[in-house]
């Protein structure tokens, strides 16, 4: 079976959506390389580190896994760059800054083999409110997107499925944490075994009017 290209792809413009670092953008196209993984990036507001989160293995295969600051996402991208200003109006939409921002992801990539898990992570958002403001920078980078919501490996998700080279369909599952969205593809059984291994989502803030006057 040939490498998944549709899958390199994707991931591509994933990772441009995110503003990972250049090297990682690369490894969507280039050839399998040794693992490399970076120490764990600590969190700042007693949040379980984002990098233990991360999965270890994706269908056996130890994936290179790395994670990156807002600040160091920024500092690759020129002022007028699009990709900066969309990413500036998603933290004003939420009320964060860019030091609330952590990313990674984790790539495995086989002649025979391809899945990728890419995170964000925005400090002190809101639960419910990350996904509604991030799916239309994703949908933007991506030619005919089209969402589903869906429920698998026991995680609420959209799958969003997009034209790849070709006319071919290629599939993304994002599932929100709450302050952190996860996007994966792979093969099935990876897809639900990683989605079931994820944290469960914080839970929603209650409406105040909902309570009984004391």
């Amino acid at each position: 079976m040939k490498r998944n290209v549709l899958g390199t792809l994707f991931l591509a413009g994933v990772l441009a959506s995110l503003a990972l670092p250049a090297a990682a953008q690369e490894a969507a196209t280039e050839s399998p390389s040794p693992v490399v993984t970076q120490i764990p990036v600590e969190s700042e507001s007693g949040r379980p580190d984002l990098y233990l989160d991360m999965p270890y293995y994706l269908a056996g295969f130890e994936p290179e896994i790395v994670m990156t600051r807002g600040e160091e996402h920024f500092a690759t991208l020129a002022a007028d760059d699009q990709t900066r200003q969309e990413l500036e109006g998603l933290l004003e939409t939420l009320g964060a800054e860019i030091g609330d921002m952590v990313s990674g992801y984790a790539l495995a990539s086989q002649e025979d083999f391809f899945s990728f898990v890419v995170a964000i992570r925005i400090e002190g958002v809101t639960p419910g409110t990350f996904l509604p403001a991030y799916l239309p920078i994703l949908y933007e980078d991506l030619e005919d997107p089209q969402g589903l919501a869906a429920r698998i490996g026991g995680k609420d998700v959209i799958v969003v499925a997009s034209i790849g080279n070709e006319d071919e369909y290629v599939e993304l599952y994002v599932y929100d944490e709450g302050d952190t969205l996860w996007m994966v593809q792979g093969p099935s059984g990876v897809i639900e075994t990683v989605l079931d291994e994820l944290p469960d989502p914080l839970p929603l803030e209650s409406d105040d009017s909902d309570q009984p006057l004391e």
